[in-house]
């Protein structure tokens, strides 16, 4: 075996070669599995260091995600108060239309009241002149 004795994940990879031959296990072959045992502990295990820093990125991620979250609270805000200053323009601009519709709806009355006087006007006069021609 390359590495006899403990390693830095704890596991004795001695003990458990010897233990497998004590159980009838070729001595390569313990070997062989006392190492694959030894990098799944070594290397599979999460060590406290690891767990604290994933911790610390989930608190990140939080904090960032709590931000975020902020920043479209305000945004959301800030397009309700614009959306609503759209609409009251919207509605000045509409009676203020129809203020319009309305002042020209009324001259439009003037102007055919004129034209009716008018054409009674003419057809009074022309009355008129017939019946002179004619008596």
């Amino acid at each position: 075996m390359a590495n006899n004795g403990r390693t830095a994940g704890g596991f004795d990879t001695l003990a458990a070669a010897r233990a497998m031959e004590a159980a009838g296990v070729e001595r390569r072959q313990a070997e062989s599995i006392a190492m694959t045992m030894r990098d799944a502990v070594t290397f599979g295990a999460a060590t406290k260091a690891d767990i604290t820093d994933v911790r610390r990125e989930i608190a990140d991620v939080k904090a960032e995600l709590k931000e975020d979250i902020a920043d479209v609270r305000r945004e959301v805000a800030s397009l309700r108060v614009e959306l609503k200053e759209d609409i009251a323009g919207v509605k000045t601009e509409f009676k203020s239309d129809i203020a319009g519709l309305d002042n020209r709806m009324a001259r439009l009355e003037v102007r055919l009241v004129k034209i009716v006087f008018a054409v009674a006007g003419g057809q009074a006069a022309i009355i008129v002149t017939l019946l002179k021609l004619l008596g």
